[in-house]
């Protein structure tokens, strides 16, 4: 009976640690989960939340969330702050992604959300050939286009706010000496000081990306 109780058992606790051993135990993972810090007040967990943080650090194959991302990002209105909304970067919405893979094929297209965020699940196309080459396109204020295209492959990192940091600046209290490390944010634009979001999506709302450890908040 006892040899039985514990054959039984055994399965049990495996099953139990499974998501602990998928996350907890991998130090380098959960350190990285851990820099991302809590949720912002006010914006729940979903489709707007963390804009500007490194999504598949979480929507990745370690977890914590459930959805698993390929790739994913934030665009943003601009390299800097806009004056019209409190000083916060604004997320760019209503901007297509436009993605080639390292076999030369285009992915379909995908766009952002009223914060700028955007993904592409892995379920949709499996496994991503890296490198991969990325243009946006989006609206700006008038009717018009503005089109950028990332003018270096990306390798490896399926996560644009890996690289893509808000930056501090050389002459900020507490600037660091890395600060040429981060591109900056993604962003659409920075020609429309007026630039509020395309209105016809859904309603436009500032958001505040996370500063990484050791950077200061950006300058106007």
């Amino acid at each position: 009976m006892r040899i039985g109780h514990i054959a039984l058992t055994l399965p049990l606790l495996l099953v139990a640690l499974a998501p602990v051993a998928a996350c907890d135990l991998d130090p380098v993972h959960a350190n990285l989960v851990s820099q991302l810090g809590p949720e912002a007040p006010g914006i729940p967990k979903g489709e707007f939340h963390r804009a500007g943080q490194p999504c598949v650090v979480c929507h990745g194959d370690d977890g914590p969330a459930s959805e698993k991302f390929a790739v994913a990002g934030t665009v943003f209105y601009g390299p800097g702050t806009n004056p019209n909304v409190n000083g916060q970067l604004m997320g760019a919405g209503s901007v297509n992604v436009y993605i080639e893979d390292g076999s030369g094929a285009m992915i379909p297209p995908v766009t952002t959300n009223c914060v700028g965020n955007w993904w592409i699940k892995a379920s949709d196309i499996g496994t991503l050939q890296f490198p991969l080459l990325v243009t946006i396109s989006g609206p700006t204020l008038g009717g018009g286009t503005q089109q950028q295209t990332m003018r270096t492959q990306i390798g490896r990192e399926p996560s644009c706010g890996m690289c893509h940091q808000v930056q501090s600046y050389p002459d900020q209290p507490g600037a660091i000496a890395n600060y040429y490390e981060t591109p900056g944010v993604v962003y659409l634009t920075g020609d429309d000081p007026k630039y509020q979001g395309d209105p016809t999506t859904c309603a436009m709302s500032p958001v505040n990306p996370p500063i990484p450890l050791g950077l200061g908040p950006v300058s106007p």
